[in-house]
């Protein structure tokens, strides 16, 4: 993601979700992926995933700063 290779990114992080459903960082993940794509429905969709997974609020507050971001 960080070199720019988007696409290639959100299929690396949908294989992650594939392989451990539960995985909330890759969710985390997902949301810039969507959020770079214009798809911001789809962020907020997984960052709100991400919420409902972090049973110990390890991702909590970058999701929530995440979440600003996608409704600015």
């Amino acid at each position: 993601f960080e070199l720019g290779r988007v696409a290639e990114a959100g299929l690396c992080f949908q294989r992650a979700l594939e392989v451990s459903s539960s995985d909330v960082r890759a969710r985390y993940n997902l949301a810039f992926v969507h959020e770079r794509l214009g798809e911001h429905a789809e962020a907020l969709a997984r960052i709100a995933e991400g919420l409902a997974l972090d049973a110990h609020g390890t991702y909590r507050e970058r999701l929530l700063r995440k979440q600003g971001e996608v409704l600015g």
